[in-house]
């Protein structure tokens, strides 16, 4: 089994950091966990947690900056490193 490393480096509008940026979203993902676990005592509520993992599954990953936590960034291409 591999893991995709992510090395996609970012630079921050707010602050200037030109770096690793870091991922953000957990969150939604301990909600969906939740709600899987609920939906043994409430069968109705399996469908709305895989409606809930399709809708985080489609989502793109949040960047934000390490240095001031903004999201403001854009993704550096190779050029511009």
């Amino acid at each position: 089994m591999t893991q995709e490393v992510d090395n996609t480096l970012i630079h921050c509008n707010k602050c200037g950091f030109e770096g690793k940026g870091k991922v953000s979203g957990a969150g939604a993902f301990i909600f969906m966990i939740v709600l899987l676990m609920a939906s043994a005592y409430f069968l109705p509520l399996i469908v709305i947690a895989l409606g809930f993992m399709v809708w985080i599954i489609s989502q793109p990953s949040k960047r934000s900056c390490p240095s001031c936590k903004s999201s403001d960034v854009e993704t550096l291409t190779q050029q511009q490193t």
